[in-house]
């Protein structure tokens, strides 16, 4: 025995020194081991705390469930628990690192036996199944492929404009601070929550990788559905539908929010059928409380709150029962869902006085906001999709067909072709089936139509997509005898699959994250050639020369605030807004410095193109704005750094404005 340890304790120590002296083959490497690490000890403890939650909630009621469903609903049970944590140490101003860890570490606290023993018994469950071995191939292939692009260094448009540089101004600011310019902070956040924890714990990659965590619990909840629906369904079809959807396999990479709404969306949808069949109220209540969720990670995952509710009272009205009872139900699963929501309108409230700033505004009002502003962001939210009757009537062929990823005039993604196949063999399914069958079908249709209402853009319509794969995956049956396990709408769906994953493979072979992720390329390199707005150059230059006094006023460059790490003013959509103010009010050059210098502003920041533009296509700052603002950069300030069309001007030296780039 002594032997064996000793022989232990050598192997330790070999190690230990081989790693160190080949670190600078392996540090990257360590890097994305770390943060996957961090990552995977969060995701144990959010399933060890809905676990606990559930088995409280659920009781043993809910042994006889899918495993899959059950282990979705503790995991999104969890998840929400973490979000609210968090949401409370930003509300005491403790956004430190030791408090997330100690977070973390109470969550652990406690026996572990029971959830260990529940975990073994739902993996032998899962594992006397079989068939769908290349269906495992195709999301194991997808979700490799996305995990690598969540551990890479984050280069996506919204997390750098809010997503994640939001987190980042509250963890400068300690808590949850009013941030003046970007109204995207009003907007609900319940993920930016776990991005702050992700922020706290590690880095931007672990922020972005809670969203893949999320895209893969989605996956588990639409699986759970398809059984829920239908027992003996397809699990895994249902899981290859949902997550090989090209838009999906895009943003699971990304620090966005969407997948979360999508989860909880499902989650909710789950629970409420439950309570359709076994009028339990627990059930309704964590239905509601998950729709609640939803709300709280978007403005449109509201919307599942109030269906939810409406579908209390349609069934407790086709039942027959008693009004006061129906109308009870349906009070408190919109109380329950208004309560998780409500800490997101009660901030908005006192800030703006506008719940839902900054939309509504002809109802509420909202301060810091205007007229002029909220008809122009309205137009810009409806650029994306066709507005007119026939393009409506044809939007299942355009969404398979002439949908493009980055285009506002082609929904800004791409869905595949698998549900265009599946719509006719479902709604056949739906007619000749099963209530539950139409059930899901409607509230899937449902979601769709409000997304028709809304923004078109298909990451926006991932709700009504996630509930249409669990109906596919109940479709198919191939694990009740007699029934066909490759029948031709089966192999079909599994062929539409594969092609979205090969396009999901050109994607990532195009951006090549893998060689970042393994530390074969630099942070730095592959920044330069990914960021999609500004120059990640002019970001170094800001980190590593200037001081950490500076204040840096951005004009227009798309706004990628989480790059600069000095204190930062910038107007999302609105990019030139600040600047042309100030012009505007300023009769001359030296007054508008004088008032730039007044506001605390040592620094400004732009495109050329997107300020100096004579035609006034990218700039909204007039002719005579800009020869103004030309003539005080030149007489009273300094050209400090510029790359690739972004350029830095110190505003406390004098210099000369270059010319645009050629």
């Amino acid at each position: 025995m002594l032997g064996q340890l000793v022989l232990m304790a050598w192997a330790v120590v070999v190690l230990a020194c081989f790693i160190s002296g080949t670190n600078s083959l392996l540090g990257s490497l360590w890097t994305t081991f770390s943060t996957l690490g961090t990552g995977l000890l969060c995701a144990y403890a959010f399933w060890l705390t809905g676990f606990r939650l559930w088995r409280r909630v659920g009781g043993n009621a809910s042994a006889a469930w899918d495993p899959l469903e059950t282990s979705a609903i503790e995991l999104g049970l969890g998840t929400l628990v973490f979000m609210i944590a968090v949401l409370c140490l930003g509300a005491v101003w403790l956004f430190e690192p030791w408090a997330a860890w100690a977070l973390i570490a109470v969550s652990l606290l406690g026996r572990h036996t029971a959830f260990l023993r529940e975990l073994g018994s739902r993996r032998e469950i899962l594992a006397r199944e079989r068939g769908g071995g290349f269906l495992v191939v195709l999301l194991l292939t997808s979700s490799t492929m996305t995990l690598v692009a969540s551990l890479a260094p984050v280069t996506a448009q919204d997390a750098l404009v809010y997503h994640l540089a939001i987190p980042a101004k509250y963890i400068a600011a300690g808590g949850l601070t009013r941030i003046e310019g970007n109204f995207f902070a009003a907007f609900p956040q319940n993920v930016e929550m776990l991005f702050t924890l992700g922020l706290l714990l590690r880095d931007d990659s672990l922020a972005q990788w809670f969203h893949w965590f999320l895209g893969v619990c989605t996956c588990l909840a639409v699986a759970g559905l398809a059984r829920r629906i239908r027992p003996g369904a397809s699990r895994l079809l249902a899981a290859a539908v949902f997550g090989t959807i090209p838009t999906v396999t895009l943003i699971a990479g990304w620090a966005y929010v969407d997948l979360a709404v999508a989860f909880f969306v499902v989650l909710s949808t789950g629970l409420f059928l439950r309570w359709l069949e076994e009028k339990s109220l627990s059930c309704l209540v964590v239905s509601a409380l998950l729709a609640g969720a939803a709300a709280g990670c978007k403005y449109t995952g509201g919307f599942q709150g109030l269906v939810i509710t409406l579908g209390v009272l349609c069934a407790g009205l086709r039942r027959r029962e008693p009004v006061a009872r129906v109308l009870g139900q349906a009070a408190l699963s919109a109380l329950v869902v208004a309560l998780v929501a409500c800490p997101w309108w009660i901030r908005n409230v006192i800030q703006t006085g506008n719940p839902l700033f900054p939309f509504c505004y002809g109802l509420f009002g909202g301060e810091g906001w205007d007229e002029e502003r909220a008809r122009v962001l309205a137009l810009f939210l409806n650029q994306w999709g066709g507005q007119g009757i026939v393009e409506l009537l044809l939007l299942p062929w355009r969404l398979t067909f002439s949908a493009q990823f980055f285009s506002e005039a082609h929904f800004d993604g791409l869905v595949g072709a698998a549900f265009l196949i599946a719509i006719p063999v479902v709604l056949w399914r739906a007619w000749h089936g099963p209530a539950v069958f139409r059930t899901v079908l409607l509230l899937s249709a449902a979601h769709a139509l409000f997304w028709t209402l809304t923004t078109q853009q298909v990451r926006f319509l991932l709700p009504a997509l996630a509930l249409f794969s669990a109906v596919m995956g109940a479709t198919t049956n191939p694990l009740v005898a007699g029934s066909p396990s490759w029948s031709p709408f089966r192999a079909a769906i599994v062929v539409a699959c594969a092609s979205n994953v090969v396009i999901t493979a050109l994607h990532f072979a195009q951006h090549n994250p893998l060689k970042v992720v393994l530390g074969l390329e630099s942070r730095s390199a592959y920044l330069n050639r990914e960021i999609p707005c500004g120059d990640y150059a002019v970001f170094e230059h800001i980190e590593n020369a200037l001081p950490e006094s500076s204040w840096i006023l951005f004009g227009s460059l798309g706004n990628p605030g989480f790059l600069s790490k000095r204190r930062y003013h910038a107007d999302a959509i609105f990019e030139n807004r600040t600047l042309a103010e100030i012009l505007k009010k300023s009769a001359t050059p030296e007054v508008s410095h004088s008032e730039l210098r007044a506001r605390g502003f040592t620094h400004v920041l732009f495109r050329f193109e997107n300020v100096f533009d004579p035609t006034g296509a990218r700039s909204e700052i007039s002719i005579e704005d800009q020869l103004k603002l030309a003539e005080m950069l030149n007489r009273f300030a300094r050209l400090d750094f510029n790359a690739g069309g972004t350029y830095l001007y110190d505003l406390g030296a004098r210099g000369v404005i270059s010319s645009p780039p050629r």
